[in-house]
């Protein structure tokens, strides 16, 4: 029997984030569609192809999107495996579905919509894994504002060995650098092995080593604690360094840092915890062993 991927995309979820996914006969798949709830998704969320709906992927990986429209109307988008995009707008449900079956059973429904033309309309249909964790690409982007600061000061201080002013640069190359680096070197340690897996949309979300982790819900969270630096973006050169505490209903504690997540993204996606911000001049990280057991 013929399966393809289908899965669900709601109110709420982060681009590239689904449920429900699995492989689905045809019937199963026309069930899903019509048991969705439309009216009720389409009262809180725009049109478009962030709006929700839901998403059949082939196994050549195209992919047909129904979403919502204006007017109780339904828009289908066609991704395909070469990046051409098609859109049509229908009336009724029993028009999306005919063509969900075509596309179903691999016939070519391009004829039956309309060609457009857009850029990085791909993460809208692909399942996106929101899994975090330190690696290379991420330090650079973390680092990249100190690697930048650091060039320079690194050469005025090296021109002002030996002269008067030595004392004076090296305490400017410290507010400007030393302290992110200090402050990176401490993060680090913390979480070079860390896993983290969390959408804004699940409730559930993972935490751990890269080799063992838990599951844990956002509902046993009792309050996000923030420990930001003075003046936050305005304040010392080292603004975006950042540890987040997680204190849960029964007492037990998770901590990790903006290098593992931006605060943006930490902030986003725990959004409906209760949040406390301490400042702090140096937000160091306690150093916390954490056992792959």
């Amino acid at each position: 029997m013929l399966t393809l991927i289908s899965k669900l995309h709601y109110q709420g979820y982060e681009t590239g984030e689904f449920s429900d996914v699995a492989a689905r006969s045809l019937e199963e798949t026309n069930a899903l569609i019509k048991n969705y709830p439309w009216e009720e998704e389409c009262a809180v969320t725009s049109v478009g192809l962030a709006a929700a709906g839901m998403v059949i992927e082939d196994g050549s990986a195209n992919y047909l999107k129904i979403g919502n429209y204006f007017h109780s109307r339904y828009c289908l988008y066609l991704y395909t495996n070469s990046g051409k995009y098609f859109i049509r707008i229908v009336a009724t449900i029993e028009e999306a579905l005919a063509i969900a079956d075509n596309f179903f059973n691999g016939k070519d429904i391009q004829a039956d919509l309309s060609r457009e033309y857009d850029l990085g309309i791909k993460k809208h249909f692909v399942s996106k894994d929101f899994i975090y964790k330190v690696t290379g690409l991420r330090i650079l982007k973390f680092m990249l504002f100190t690697i930048i600061l650091t060039v320079p000061f690194t050469l005025l201080l090296v021109l002002c060995i030996g002269t008067p002013l030595f004392v004076f640069t090296f305490f400017v190359w410290l507010f400007f650098c030393g302290i992110n680096w200090l402050l990176f070197i401490n993060y680090f340690l913390q979480s070079r092995s860390l896993f983290l897996k969390v959408s804004e949309g699940q409730n559930k979300f993972l935490f751990g080593t890269r080799r063992s982790y838990k599951e844990y819900s956002k509902e046993d969270i009792d309050r996000l604690t923030v420990y930001a630096c003075t003046g936050g973006s305005r304040g010392p050169s080292w603004f975006s360094f950042q540890v987040y505490k997680i204190l849960f209903k029964n007492g037990t504690e998770i901590r990790f840092t903006s290098l593992l997540i931006s605060s943006f993204k930490a902030r986003w996606k725990f959004g409906n915890v209760p949040v406390t911000e301490v400042r702090k001049f140096f937000p160091f990280s306690r150093l916390e062993k954490i056992t792959d057991k």
